[in-house]
This record gives C-alpha cells, structure tokens and sequence, in this order.
C-alpha cells in the first residue's frame, strides 16, 4: 500500500497545494480567512485545523513529522524604528527564503507577529534539524535590505517531532515546538533547539 503524504476527508479541501511554484495557492485562500495577506503564507488557523487529522495519517501509516518554529528577534524594536511597510516587507522576504528552502511538500505559516512555523512530513527530530540548518544557512546568504541599508537578521528556530505510534496530540507537539523555541530564543544569537537539545 502506498503512503500518502496529505490529507483526507474534509481537509483535504484545504491542504496545502503541492506547488512546483511556492508563491501559489490556490484561490479560495484569498477570502477565507486562511492567508495571511502580507506573506502570502497559510495562517495559524489554518496549520492549527489540519495538524491533528495529519497526525492522524502519520500514526496510521507510520510515518514521522515535525514542526520547526522560526521567530526574528527584536522585531517589534524594528517595526517601531522603520515602520510597518519596512517591517511587512522583511516579512514577506522571509516567507520566499523559508519556502524556497524546503520541498513543496512542507507546509510554511505565518505562526505570529514574527515567526513562522513550518511542517514537514517525513521528517524526525533530526531530519528537522538538518533543515533548521539549511534554513539558517539560507537567511545568512541573504542580503535583507531596507531604504538602501543592510540589514542583520538574527533567526532563532525551536523544532519537535512526531514519531508513530505516538498518542500525542497537536496541541501537545505545538507546546513541545513552542518550548524548544523559547529555549532557543533564550540562547539567542541564531540558536537551534530540537525538542531541547541542540542539535
């Protein structure tokens, strides 16, 4: 038997497409209140609906996955500083980095004001700290600018797993994801924690 990698039922009208192109989505996004409008990202409302029933399907067909949350620190300093359309714009920069670094088969959120959670199927514990890395390693390259100036962004980034045949549920992996990102916003300084250990 195969192994599917999405999801059915009901919410299966409002997966994540799989995209050759991760600026698409599909069009009834735009009205539903399952985008956010500055990042073109699904929203935490829509992670939060379809999480459970994929945990689901990961517990049935034996397969991982993992959250990774990633937040930009000081963002509130540097909205207050630059402005809101300076501060959307470094949003929307780090949306295309987050989803042209990992598959179309991952699923990246607007989580709050300055994070982002990203799911990823098939993935462990330490398979999402190799991405944590390349993550990390794509927003160094980048060179965020704003009003003609460089800008230094320090990406802090927490993950956990979900390992079949596990009894967890959503709302317990998102407060293991949360914790390990607080960890990691402790530490500072482009920190990676990984269900409490460095990876």
């Amino acid at each position: 038997m195969s192994t599917p990698s999405g999801l059915t039922g009901q919410a299966e009208r409002r997966r994540w497409a799989p995209a050759a192109d991760h600026q698409a989505r599909p069009a009834w996004l735009a009205d539903d209140g399952y985008t956010d409008q500055v990042t073109g990202c699904h929203n935490r409302r829509y992670l939060l609906e379809v999480l459970e029933p994929q945990m689901a399907i990961s517990s049935r067909y034996g397969f991982p996955l993992a959250v990774v949350l990633a937040e930009v620190a000081g963002f509130r300093s540097f909205r207050f500083r630059l402005g809101d359309a300076a501060a959307d714009h470094l949003l929307a920069e780090m949306a295309g980095i987050l989803r042209s670094a990992v598959r179309a088969s991952d699923l990246v959120v607007r989580y709050g004001e300055a994070s982002f959670a990203l799911l990823l199927l098939h993935a462990d514990r330490y398979g999402a700290g190799v991405v944590c890395r390349r993550l990390m390693h794509a927003i160094d390259s980048h060179a965020f600018t704003v009003r003609e100036s460089d800008l230094i962004l320090v990406v802090n980034m927490g993950a956990a797993d979900f390992q079949p045949p596990g009894s967890g549920t959503a709302r317990e992996l998102m407060a293991a994801a949360e914790a390990a990102l607080e960890a990691a916003n402790h530490a500072g300084h482009g920190a990676i924690v990984v269900s409490g250990t460095h990876p």
